[in-house]
């Protein structure tokens, strides 16, 4: 962990006192990582005896976006409304969504509209959020 990122929020022990997250920038091919710092309170010190806190590395990376399967099976989709939203959960544009699916933009809108009512949701990017932050089901045969 960065000194400075210690230094900035205290001195290691009076500033362990509160919750809080370190940004730790991408090396190599290490993905960015979230250092979530908890501090050891209450009854947790009777299980935990002598720890301060506990630290949680989170790698922050993009999760499987569903199948066109998956999406059809739970939201009763048509493939091409599941065409649609996975190109919204790949944050492709109304423009690049048509172009690589050969449609016109009025019809990917079209598409993108039943697909929003069928899933509850009024904006794209509510929908584009929990494609790729939900734990969904991912197609059995890319297991």
């Amino acid at each position: 962990m960065p000194c400075s990122a210690t230094r900035s929020r205290g001195s290691r022990t009076s500033g362990i006192g509160r919750t809080f997250a370190i940004p730790v920038p991408a090396a190599d091919t290490r993905p960015p990582i979230i250092l979530h710092v908890i501090p050891v309170r209450g009854p947790a010190t009777d299980l935990l005896p002598g720890a301060v806190a506990i630290v949680i590395a989170a790698p922050v990376v993009s999760r499987d976006i569903p199948s066109v399967a998956v999406l059809q099976g739970l939201f009763n989709m048509t493939p091409a409304e599941a065409r649609v939203t996975r190109a919204v959960a790949q944050r492709r544009t109304i423009v690049e969504t048509a172009r690589g699916l050969e449609l016109s933009q009025e019809t990917v809108r079209s598409q993108l509209k039943a697909a929003l009512a069928k899933t509850g949701f009024t904006r794209k990017l509510d929908l584009a959020v929990m494609l790729t932050s939900a734990c969904l089901p991912i197609d059995p045969e890319r297991r």
